[in-house]
């Protein structure tokens, strides 16, 4: 607060902050003012989209450390996914190097690449997927990419496992997946 008789004056807090005369005083017209305007406006918008997939890429996510590619082996069945996924998977001839991928028939190569990560071959070549959880018995998965790309919850059955299918949602979901993205995959 000011005494009487004279003004109180705030300090700016930073270089935007300070006072700034009209248009006209400025030097500043019509078309200076729509381009600020414009310029603000795609700030705003820029600050609203959203990144692509159903994974905040702000959040941090963790591969398993408990994944074993022989353990892994075997017929899956893809039971909640976002976006486009098989119906079947089948990992194959597991080696410590990677393991082979069948999906609805297609043959490709997974090759490890850290700790519950395997890179594919083939369509879409290059694309990082993580093994985010997987029960102790080897029978539900959660698996997901970084940029949220993929998101699919595998089982061994097309049925059952209500606790290991709720698990593996609150996994993706901790490690930043919007589960209400997740939706049933029809077998």
């Amino acid at each position: 607060a000011g005494r009487a008789g004279t003004q109180h004056h705030r300090e700016p807090r930073c270089p935007g902050d300070r006072a700034r005369g009209s248009a006209e005083e400025t030097g500043v017209g019509q078309a200076g003012a729509q381009v600020r305007l414009l310029l603000v406006a795609l700030l705003l918008g820029a600050c609203a989209m959203q990144a692509p997939g159903a994974r905040d890429p702000s959040a941090p996510i963790w591969s398993s450390t408990r994944f074993e590619p022989a353990r892994f082996a075997g017929d899956w069945v893809v039971r909640q996914a976002v976006g486009a996924a098989p119906r079947q998977l089948a990992v194959t001839r597991a080696t410590p190097e990677g393991f082979g991928w069948l999906a609805d028939g297609v043959p490709r190569t997974a090759r490890l690449t850290g700790p519950g990560r395997f890179t594919l071959d083939g369509k879409g070549a290059g694309r990082d997927v993580w093994v985010l959880w997987v029960d102790d018995a080897f029978r539900t998965a959660a698996l997901g990419t970084p940029d949220g790309s993929l998101g699919w919850i595998i089982d061994r059955s097309a049925t059952g496992g209500t606790d290991r299918i709720a698990a593996a949602r609150e996994i993706m979901e901790f490690n930043g997946y919007d589960v209400s993205k997740l939706v049933d995959v029809r077998q």
